[in-house]
């Protein structure tokens, strides 16, 4: 067996993320298929929220709009 089978993992998730998966509900979603195929403990999961700065306002718009 891996001596990593026990560690943590980290997944960096941004904001628009998170909130499609509290909507669609964790426990049907994709992750969590994912973690079940791979035998992975979803206890070992830590979901990092990533802070992005918008360089430009055009693209801060448009992502806004989409």
């Amino acid at each position: 067996m891996s001596n990593y089978r026990e560690r943590l993992i980290f997944l960096n998730f941004l904001p628009i993320s998170s909130e499609r998966l509290a909507a669609e509900g964790i426990r049907s979603s994709l992750l969590m298929s994912r973690l079940k195929a791979l035998q992975i403990d979803c206890r070992r999961v830590v979901v990092e929220l990533v802070e992005l700065t918008a360089f430009s306002s055009k693209t801060l718009l448009l992502r806004q709009t989409t």
